[in-house]
């Protein structure tokens, strides 16, 4: 766990990643609260009979937390690549590792989709 923590913290961008999620969702969240609060004391009637007053709390954090969460996931791809980067998942000799295990994955995949669709031809036969 000690090596993972190093790791994102080795990434030169992790601070700007996380700063950037603080902003968009806090800041969104925030703006939202304020217009809505805004748009529902002013007497708006399309604010009042729209989506916003049956269900406030996604209208208001899933925006801004859906958008932060695009900060993360930079912050994830950074962490990974730095890895393949600086050399650390280089192995000699194993070139082709990652292909393999997307094969694996994909032989997984086609068989368990192959079951699926026997199972539902034979359930409607």
């Amino acid at each position: 766990m000690e090596a993972e923590w190093t790791k994102i913290r080795s990434v030169r961008a992790t601070v700007w990643t996380l700063a950037a999620f603080v902003v968009v969702s806090l800041g969104l969240t925030g703006l939202f609260t304020w217009l809505t609060l805004n748009a529902l004391n002013n007497g708006r009637s399309d604010a009042r009979g729209s989506g916003i007053v049956t269900d406030p709390v996604n209208f208001i954090l899933g925006t801004g937390l859906g958008l932060g969460q695009l900060a993360i996931l930079v912050l994830g791809a950074l962490v990974i690549t730095s890895e393949y980067s600086s050399g650390a998942k280089h192995q000699p000799g194993q070139l082709l590792s990652p292909w393999q295990g997307f094969g694996v994955f994909c032989a997984w995949t086609a068989l368990l989709l192959a079951a699926a669709s026997y199972l539902v031809q034979r359930r409607d036969a």
